[in-house]
This record gives structure tokens, C-alpha cells and sequence, in this order.
């Protein structure tokens, strides 16, 4: 199972992103600029979480630990976790997905997937997009002239 984190353009310090579990849109992610983990894929694994006291979804990050999904609502409730919310509203997400989060992927680990979190910047998309346009450019130029 792959878990996608999409980021999207920083809000003040805070990175706002979009949540998939094996392409199924999950909810709304919110990160710290500052503490934020870098870009990468990342092997991922269910733990009772000590302070939220339920199983959550951690991170392998090197050169750091205790990297989860969990609840909250702005960076300041963040120092390197990935936040969950169903809703978002600028620099701010609520309502919490990460039990639910945590499910999905337990069922996957329990049919035998591995698990990995694929973490993506919102430059490397840039290129992606500009593809797209120009394809779509080049289609009805084509179109025009054929």
C-alpha cells in the first residue's frame, strides 16, 4: 500500500497537502515549514502512539523519530508530524483521520503489503503541470492545422 502525502504551496510557515491511500483520497494534511521531513518515499508501520494513546501511522525518517499522522489543527500543534483533518480551511485543518487512516492501512499490512508513505514537494509537481498544458497546446494547434 502506498500512502501519498501531496503538498501544496506554503501558507505562512505552514504546508498545507492533500492524503491518498492507494489513490483513494483520505483527507487533508498540514505540516510545519520549519520542521517539516524531507521529500522521499518512506517505509511506514502501526504503533499505540504513548501521548494520543491509539494506533497511528509512523514514518521511517532518518535522523529522526516519532514521526506520525495525527490530530490537530494548525503547525503550532506540529513538530515534524504529519497533521490529519477531513476539512481544511487555509493554514488550518480539522477533524481528525488518522484512527481511520491508521485502519486502512492495518487492513493492507494484514493482507501482506508493505506499507511505504511517499511524501511529495509541491515544486516537483511544477514540471508535471507544464507537460500537461503543453500537450494540451500542442493537441489543438494539431487540431487547428490538421
Amino acid at each position: 500500500m502506498l500512502v501519498k502525502v501531496v503538498r501544496e504551496k506554503t501558507i505562512n510557515g505552514a504546508i498545507p497537502s492533500k492524503i491518498y491511500a492507494d489513490g483513494v483520497f483520505m483527507g487533508y494534511g498540514l505540516e510545519s515549514d520549519l520542521y517539516k521531513i524531507p521529500a522521499g518515499v518512506y517505509s511506514a508501520y502501526g504503533q499505540t502512539s504513548p501521548k494520543f494513546g491509539t494506533n497511528k501511522l509512523y514514518l521511517n525518517v532518518p535522523v529522526r523519530s516519532g514521526i506520525l499522522f495525527h490530530g490537530g489543527n494548525s503547525v503550532d500543534d506540529t513538530r515534524g508530524c504529519i497533521l490529519t483533518g477531513k476539512n481544511r480551511s487555509g493554514a488550518t485543518v480539522s477533524e481528525d483521520f488518522s484512527d481511520e487512516l491508521f485502519k486502512v492501512v492495518d487492513n493492507a499490512y494484514k493482507r501482506g503489503d508493505n506499507i511505504a508513505v511517499q511524501v511529495t514537494d509541491y515544486d516537483e509537481q511544477k514540471p508535471l503541470k507544464w507537460l500537461f498544458v503543453a500537450a494540451i497546446f500542442a493537441g489543438v494547434f494539431l487540431a487547428i492545422k490538421g
